[in-house]
């Protein structure tokens, strides 16, 4: 599993980039979490 951390807590930016790794890794597990910065 991969974490990715978002410099953001907009819901929005944080599923788009979700979706952008999930589509370039398929096989992979992400953990994705919004920051407030």
């Amino acid at each position: 599993m991969r974490r990715i951390v978002v410099a953001s807590q907009n819901p929005v930016k944080i599923n788009a980039t979700l979706q952008g790794f999930q589509k370039m890794f398929p096989k992979e597990t992400f953990e994705i979490e919004g920051i407030s910065v």
